[in-house]
């Protein structure tokens, strides 16, 4: 059990899960307390929308952790994927992961945009596993302004080379900032995500 509920606060701390009150105080919050606050929320904010791809990213993370698969990608993000001092907290996307496990990353990924899309391509080594050539991309744009993200999770496998993600017109010349990553065939594990920069930064 982890949330909160009345005046009750319930989280994990070192594999064991706590219950306390919460209780109640006048004092003025300190700037680092502020700080943390919000981390958390522009991270929560970010992820709103990914809930897709943290399922899949962070499943084998999480079975490891013993916790749910947003748990651990909040936690990661906060503590790696967060800039600043408040009240201008910000996400370092360049930090930032929607997915993590141990499967072979995308080797020399690549982004180009073009009409209506997005064109994701990457190499593949003579000598890759037969069971690698199965992985199946997944792609991501996420639009900082809409707080929206344009997604596939069941893309090409990696054998392709290559696949293309649908971008709305309306969000065709809007800032992205474009992630990818590979999931295995089974769906149990995943690759850590690539961040492959902002495109109409």
């Amino acid at each position: 059990m982890t949330g909160k509920i009345h005046n009750m606060v319930a989280y994990d701390l070192n594999g064991q899960n706590i219950i306390r009150r919460i209780g109640t105080t006048n004092k003025k919050p300190s700037v680092r307390q502020l700080t943390v606050r919000q981390r958390m929320a522009v991270v929560i904010r970010f992820e709103t929308n990914l809930g897709a791809i943290i399922n899949i990213g962070f499943k084998e993370e999480a079975l490891l952790q013993d916790k749910s698969q947003h748990n651990v990608a909040t936690s990661q993000n906060i503590k790696y994927a967060t800039s600043g001092v408040y009240p201008n907290v910000l996400v370092d996307y360049a930090k930032a992961k929607v997915s993590q496990g141990n499967l072979m990353q995308p080797i020399d990924p690549q982004v180009e945009l073009l009409p209506g899309q997005l064109k994701f391509s990457w190499q593949n080594p003579a000598n890759m596993e037969h069971t690698n050539g199965k992985d199946q991309v997944m792609m991501m744009a996420y639009f900082p302004e809409y707080n929206e993200v344009s997604l596939e999770v069941f893309g090409a496998v990696r054998t392709a080379g290559e696949d293309f993600l649908h971008i709305e017109t309306k969000k065709q010349n809007r800032r992205m900032e474009v992630y990818i990553a590979f999931v295995a065939a089974d769906r149990e594990t995943a690759s850590d995500s690539i961040h492959l920069g902002t495109i109409n930064g």
